[in-house]
């Protein structure tokens, strides 16, 4: 667990006063234990708002489909590599796609070519120096 450290701030009474009554009524038994439950809850809704924003954004993903035959893929760039154990794992790259989109791709291609093992990941093109 993290390290608590005491914050002190003000507020104006009228305030304070009703907030102590919503956290009476929300059975809080002191407004430490509320303001805590606010911050991370407002913490929370922050990130999440974060994530959402990430999954919409455009990406480089790597999708990796694992299957005993080679699959044959169109419409995607990708390669398929034979695998010691006498398997296949195709790996396909998407540029410019959100993370919704990739992910509906790979369900599909999950959906369509019977595959054993399938993994998404978002990679990052190398910064040229």
């Amino acid at each position: 667990m993290d390290e608590i450290v005491r914050v002190s701030f003000s507020v104006e009474w009228g305030i304070l006063k009703e907030f102590d009554r919503y956290i009476a009524k929300k059975g809080y038994n002191s407004r430490s234990m509320a303001l805590r439950q606010l911050i991370e809850d407002f913490v929370l809704s922050e990130k999440e708002k974060e994530n959402r924003a990430n999954k919409s954004s455009k990406n480089s993903f790597l999708i990796i489909l694992a299957s005993e035959t080679p699959l044959t893929i169109r419409n995607y760039f990708h390669i398929t590599i034979p695998t010691k154990n006498e398997g296949f794992l195709t790996l396909i790259i998407l540029e410019n796609s959100t993370y919704s989109d990739a992910e509906s791709k790979l369900i599909s291609l999950k959906r369509e070519n019977g595959v054993s093992f399938c993994k998404l990941i978002q990679i990052e093109k190398c910064s040229e120096d």
